[in-house]
């Protein structure tokens, strides 16, 4: 007899869990999959050091531990305890994108370059959703959702316009960046072009690098663009690069080319020794993230594409909730809270207004925590509990002017209105509690045999007393 909700697969017998209710919480399957995760770092720094064992770079060393990863996850989840499952599962899902950036993103130059890296690693997840033994792992559903939104962000910010990394990550990645950008403060650090203070005879003329730096001192933007790439974080061909050449600021980085224009930049100043791999190597290869890097123009951009895919994503929930589908909905709970946390920043960040980014908090927030209150999931109100009220406190900041320079002794009054801001939201709890949550429908009572309701106990009615025991 199969568990209610399930029903046999055609892979053996495995039960198609994504059918059923969601499982209680288990300490043993945190700890697995925990464990899993730090094996999968040791590997990560046994693949750095067999990389770096040569003189050159040797890439697919990586992708070779990593694809040794993911198949001892399946000898794993195929020969070993039950126990031991979610650590095959995780095996699997962490090793996926790794084999192919060892094997794509070394090589990539731009971010057209990295979509078959998306791609396949999208697939591969959604093969790994369907084959035995992975199947329906809702793990899978989850990255492959957080993966899609990140290259559609990587899309609309123009990466290849402004040389950022080939690999998006999510803007905004930090609770102080958050709330700058919903409260209107810019993504991107602006350098006067009368502050530069590097210029080319700050830098190193024996390094590999001061070729580019000469070119982008003669006006070649795709030379500063290149230099801005190669260098260094912090260093003087950073800032070099980042002013094109001492120029002006381009309003982000690596945007020279679209500024200054790169006839100039032929194969010859791009070939193996300024930008190959005798210079590319381990401790050069900075994968840099499209966090504060994001253009100025394409804000308001990465903002609509990430409220359309929070809003998919968590109407997504809704429905398989609905539906009686909870573990998969529960694959993109995080991927709708992540996409519109980004969506709310970098509108607000685009509209210059608290207010805005305060209001869009707020309805961001009561929207999750409407779709987690309608199924019954708890992590997900309270996260959009605690959206809302953030959204609360971000409009009282700039009300009350608790956001400007004010002194130790200026803080009395934007005090009482950031407090007079939070008792509203409890207002709005009470006004919830008793016009939605009071009325909610009750669980169906449980069926008599025939199909119909059990008819329910009168009131005041106890079961008897147990009888008194035989002498």
């Amino acid at each position: 007899m199969h568990e209610p909700g399930t029903t046999p697969a055609a892979n053996g017998g495995e039960p198609l869990v994504e059918a059923g209710p969601r499982p209680r919480p288990s300490l043993a399957d945190a700890l697995a999959a925990g464990g899993a995760i730090v094996v999968a770092i040791g590997a990560l720094l046994v693949a750095i050091d067999l990389i770096d064992g040569s003189g050159e770079p040797d890439w697919e060393l990586g992708a070779l531990v990593f694809a040794l990863l993911g198949a001892a996850g399946y000898l794993l989840a195929w020969f070993g305890p039950t126990s031991t499952r979610p650590a095959a599962v995780t095996a699997v899902a962490v090793s996926v994108p790794f084999v192919y950036g060892f094997l794509i993103l070394p090589d990539a130059g731009s971010f057209a370059d990295v979509r078959p890296f998306v791609l396949l690693t999208i697939g591969t997840w959604v093969v790994a959703y369907v084959v035995p033994r992975t199947r329906a792992r809702p793990v899978f559903v989850a990255a492959s959702a957080i993966l899609a939104w990140l290259w559609m962000v990587g899309e609309v910010s123009d990466l290849d316009a402004y040389g950022a990394a080939p690999v998006p990550s999510p803007p905004y990645t930090t609770p102080g960046e958050f709330y700058d950008a919903a409260r209107g403060g810019g993504s991107v650090p602006i350098v006067p072009a009368g502050d530069a203070a590097v210029g080319l005879d700050d830098l190193d003329p024996t390094d590999p690098l001061y070729s580019l730096a000469q070119d982008c001192a003669d006006g070649d933007g795709a030379a500063c663009d290149a230099l801005w790439w190669e260098s260094e974080s912090g260093s003087d061909f950073e800032e070099f690069a980042e002013t094109c050449g001492g120029r002006e600021p381009t309003g982000r980085a690596g945007g020279c080319e679209e500024l200054l224009g790169g006839d100039d930049f032929g194969t010859d100043d791009f070939g193996t020794d300024d930008f190959g791999t005798d210079d590319l190597g381990t401790d050069d290869f900075d994968v840099e993230v499209l966090g504060d890097e994001v253009p100025e123009d394409r804000v308001l951009e990465v903002g609509i594409v990430s409220l359309l895919f929070g809003g998919a994503y968590l109407a997504t929930v809704l429905v398989l909730d609905a539906r009686g589908r909870p573990r998969l909905a529960t694959a993109f709970v995080v991927p709708a809270a992540a996409a519109l946390v980004t969506a709310v920043s970098a509108l607000g960040d685009a509209s210059g207004s608290a207010i805005v980014g305060g209001l869009l908090a707020m309805a961001a927030g009561l929207a999750v925590g409407a779709v987690g209150w309608r199924g019954d999931r708890r992590f997900t109100t309270w996260l959009g509990g605690i959206g809302a009220s953030l959204g609360a406190l971000i409009i009282a900041g700039d009300v009350s002017g608790a956001d400007d320079e004010t002194g130790a002794d200026d803080t009395l009054v934007p005090g009482l209105v950031v407090a007079a801001f939070g008792a509203a939201v409890v207002a709005l709890g009470h006004l919830v509690r008793e016009r939605l949550e009071r009325g909610r429908v009750p669980p169906a009572a449980p069926s008599a045999g025939d199909g119909s309701p059990a008819p329910a106990d009168p009131p005041g009615w106890s079961p008897p007393a147990d009888p008194p025991a035989a002498p």
